[in-house]
């Protein structure tokens, strides 16, 4: 099993060479300034990778630069523990709650945003491993699988008990059973990926990618996914979310995470929000109090 990356000055750069290590080539870029913490560990059994990465809040890119013609074609899956994530690829954005799975695939361009502290399971299955069960996953390739089954959980288990084993065993059969498991969940889960459900994550999912864009607005988000604003608002609906006033509520939430962080003291409470999409901070200070019950001075002053 590799070595566990543990805090460090060079703590992000020695988790992406862990994690190239282990799956493929990759860059980790930090959210904001602040200090990233990160651990990883895994390897393989037989061809099959397991891993898991536990991190701050950072963004993971597999761009065209990295892929070689020789890298061997990986379906990677994601089992997402804990906090919000999502993932890109071909264009399309998926939205991850705790327990969700989701497929990519590490011949073409990618990213993995993790807005919140992860703690999260990550499968690589060789495509040729997969024979004719390839396109089962493939064909939903960033469609997330909901939580909710006991499946998952035996698959949360398992593959936790591997990866903090003090060695990963050198049993193809177990990598066999990992990939069965994987397969069992997306069979199990057979939404079609174009619900009004999936529509919806996506578009939360286009909306935490954009919030620093000032110019970010309802009538843009639906431009961007082909929909009227009248629809837009309809499939939210049964979420309980009124698009403009969730994207407010997200903004607030990151500036209020920078004032409090004192990896952020040096700057302007304008220049927060600005890094936020609220370049206008007249009336930031009452919204934090009417949120969070504190004002900006309040949070910063935690933050001493």
């Amino acid at each position: 099993m590799t070595s566990r990356v543990e805090t460090a000055d060079s703590a992000i750069e020695r988790f992406a060479e862990t994690a190239s290590g282990v799956c493929a080539p990759l860059r980790v870029v930090p959210a904001g300034r602040s200090r990233f913490t990160g651990g990883f560990s895994g390897g393989r059994i037989g061809g099959v990778v397991i891993a898991r990465a536990t991190c701050s809040p950072c963004t993971v890119l597999r761009s065209e630069r990295v892929i070689r013609s020789t890298d061997r074609e990986l379906v990677k899956v994601i089992l997402n523990g804990r906090g919000t994530a999502g993932v890109e690829q071909n264009g399309q954005q998926s939205l991850l709650r705790p327990g969700d799975l989701v497929t990519y695939e590490t011949v073409r361009p990618y990213e993995v945003h993790f807005w919140d502290a992860a703690d999260t399971v990550v499968i690589g299955i060789p495509r040729d491993e997969l024979g004719p069960h390839a396109e089962l996953l493939t064909r939903r390739t960033v469609v997330p699988v909901s939580a909710g089954t006991g499946l998952r959980s035996a698959l949360l288990r398992f593959v936790r008990d591997l990866t903090e084993a003090p060695a990963l065993p050198a049993n193809e059969h177990l990598g066999n059973a990992l990939v069965s498991l994987v397969l069992a969940e997306f069979t199990h889960d057979a939404a079609p990926a174009a619900s009004p459900e999936s529509l919806a994550d996506r578009i939360l999912a286009h909306c935490l990618a954009h919030l620093s864009d000032p110019g970010l607005s309802v009538e843009r988000v639906a431009a961007a996914h082909g929909i009227s604003v009248r629809y837009l608002h309809k499939i939210l609906e049964p979420k309980g979310v009124t698009l403009w006033a969730w994207i407010r509520r997200r903004r607030l939430e990151r500036i209020r995470d920078d004032l409090a962080d004192p990896a952020f003291a040096h700057r302007t409470v304008s220049a927060i929000a600005t890094r936020w999409g609220l370049p206008d901070a007249a009336h930031l200070g009452r919204a934090l109090k009417t949120e969070f019950g504190r004002t900006a001075a309040q949070l910063r002053g935690r933050a001493r």
